[in-house]
């Protein structure tokens, strides 16, 4: 099954939500997301679905939402943040889910109920998917032009600065075999950091 998302287009007559496809490219099913999505979903072990999405509500206030959906499309439950999620959510150790949004927030979610385990604040938004060293480690660059370092439990282990500049990270940091965080920004510089 390949899961694809869309997002809505002012003036532009489409569904925007998650799609699920079978391999010869027919829908399987759809599951609406009024505002839409701007990330990649993530498939756990058990085949829950996590897809960050963004909702709109009457009024013309929206919100972002973390959702997780069963095999056949249906909600299990929903995670609301106060801003738009820009970045695809990860799992780590334990089915733990990590997710950030443009208020700045980290957020470690359990998988089981939704429930929030912690959050961490950073001084700017974040789209970059959080990456799960082997020691589960979280790093995770904002763009208050800082790479974090997080254990587990949310705890800072490091921060490493870059010269500031518009979205600093807007990014995901890659991790080598050697355990090395390779990381781009929005100056144009590329780091590698032990």
């Amino acid at each position: 099954t390949v899961y694809v998302g869309s997002a809505r287009a002012e003036g532009k007559n489409f569904r925007s939500g998650l799609f699920a496809l079978n391999p010869d490219g027919t829908e399987k099913w759809y599951f609406e997301i009024s505002a839409g999505i701007s990330s990649a979903p993530a498939l756990a072990k058990d085949g829950t679905i996590y897809v960050g999405g963004n909702v709109l509500y009457e009024g013309g206030t929206s919100s972002g939402v973390l959702f997780a959906l069963d095999a056949k499309g249906k909600e299990k439950w929903r995670f609301k943040t106060e801003n738009w999620l820009e970045c695809s959510p990860s799992i780590g150790e334990g089915g733990t889910i990590y997710t950030c949004s443009k208020e700045g927030n980290i957020y470690a979610i359990n998988p089981v109920d939704g429930s929030l385990k912690w959050s961490v604040q950073t001084g700017d938004g974040i789209s970059g998917v959080p990456a799960i060293g082997k020691d589960g480690t979280l790093y995770i660059g904002s763009w208050d032009h800082n790479m974090y370092a997080l254990n587990p439990d949310g705890k800072e282990k490091w921060k490493f600065p870059v010269p500031a500049s518009f979205e600093s990270i807007a990014g995901s940091a890659a991790i080598g075999a050697d355990g090395t965080i390779y990381f781009g920004t929005s100056t144009g510089h590329f780091y590698a950091l032990n």
